[in-house]
């Protein structure tokens, strides 16, 4: 029985089945992504920075825009979709900021299902499962479907390259090229995850993931070299034992305990001791997977990656780094999965802490796959309004304090 379910693990599909699997399982990740906030279909409408940054700077500057820095870094990936979008008729663009910024998410997630990372994740049947985990990352309210948020999910596609095998056809580096240039030029998340390249050219020692790590360390200086030209100064993080925890639930939490608990006691002394006991135990468990895993390296450098992308959310923040949002915490989760994933240790007592860990996770997880709508008024009378070239137009945006208007 075991030699059955060690060949289902380790199966690889070929050829024309490969395509038609790999295809349908990615258009089934897509649909489920949308599924978690149908909304997004049937009452689309502009999040944030997606109108008063990248609609609006588009309208006004088109091409011309896709240079600006904002919040202190280039973000050439949303101002290019954005562009992509303004070619589409207007009562369009909150519907496909969003669709648009669905299959670059589930596409980053897909990674998952290339062969070249069988090395760590197994078979194509273990690859789909840690794909769909990917697509049903627990509290992305703030980051499902945004442009504004897309790179966070960006991320996971550099957590991806960082454990995968190098390319072996040029279309594959060209691809990997590209997705590392459109990443590491939309946010500092490439500065954060830094270390997995670092490891890759470690674990391979081969020349073209050395020339991929030359490019990330170029773009990530252009952002440094763009952020210190802002002058951008949000205060001092309050550290000490309230932001250790926020640290510890809002990393863990939604995993442990679930993520709608985490939401609702952001801050302050909410949780319970039980609630306290649950997510230590299960973050100790975490630890102890990863440092007996079949390939510790793989394991602990996502751990590391994970816990420095939510400390780079608490000095992004400063002093409200108490409430730290969940895009912070999308390739922190991430990076979790992959670790946990990833570990498949070979000692008994470590494979039974392994199946407690994933059996945990799973009774906890479908809390989380609802993420609640965006709810505003439609987008259609500005866009008729836009259309109509009135001198004002209102246009509204979730939430409400980031609705705007535009002079025709």
């Amino acid at each position: 029985m075991s030699e059955i379910w060690r060949g289902v693990q380790e199966w690889e599909p070929r050829g024309r089945v490969r395509w038609l699997l790999t295809t349908t399982t990615l258009l089934a990740g897509f649909f489920l992504y949308l599924s978690r906030r149908h909304g997004v279909i049937a009452h689309p409408i502009l999040f944030a920075e997606d109108g008063q940054v990248f609609f609006l700077a588009n309208r006004l500057h088109g091409v011309a825009a896709l240079n600006d820095a904002y919040a202190g870094y280039l973000v050439i990936g949303p101002r290019t979709l954005a562009l992509i979008a303004s070619f589409l008729p207007i009562a369009w663009t909150p519907l496909v900021f969003a669709l648009l910024a669905s299959v670059l998410s589930v596409g980053s997630c897909g990674l998952a299902l290339s062969e070249r990372t069988a090395w760590l994740l197994g078979g194509w049947l273990p690859r789909t499962v840690v794909f769909a985990a990917l697509v049903f990352l627990p509290q992305v309210a703030e980051t499902h479907a945004t442009l504004t948020n897309v790179m966070w999910w960006g991320g996971i596609g550099l957590l991806l390259i960082g454990i995968a095998d190098d390319p072996l056809t040029g279309p594959g580096k060209v691809f990997e090229v590209a997705l590392v240039v459109a990443v590491l030029l939309s946010g500092p998340i490439g500065i954060v995850f830094a270390p997995v390249i670092a490891w890759r050219w470690w674990r391979t020692r081969s020349r073209w993931t050395f020339t991929l790590g030359v490019i990330w360390a170029v773009c990530c200086a252009v952002q440094v070299f763009i952020l210190r030209g802002q002058h951008r100064n949000v205060g001092k993080v309050p550290w000490g034992a309230e932001i250790g925890g926020v640290f510890i639930r809002r990393w863990f939490g939604p995993f442990a305990i679930g993520a709608g608990y985490v939401q609702r006691h952001l801050a302050g002394p909410g949780w319970s001791r039980s609630t306290w006991a649950a997510t230590g135990l299960f973050a100790v468990l975490v630890v102890v997977v990863a440092v007996h895993a079949r390939d510790r390296g793989a394991a602990l450098v996502m751990l590391l990656v994970g816990s420095l992308h939510v400390i780079a959310g608490f000095f992004a923040l400063g002093p409200l780094a108490r409430l730290l949002p969940d895009r912070y915490t999308v390739g922190a989760g991430a990076a979790l999965i992959l670790a946990i994933a990833g570990a498949r240790p070979s000692r008994n007592w470590v494979r039974g802490v392994h199946i407690a860990l994933i059996v945990w996770t799973l009774v906890v997880w479908p809390r989380n796959v609802i993420v609640p709508a965006r709810v505003g008024p439609s987008f259609k009378p500005a866009a008729a309004c836009l259309a109509a070239h009135r001198p004002v137009c209102r246009l509204p945006a979730y939430p409400d304090p980031f609705s705007f208007d535009v002079h025709t």
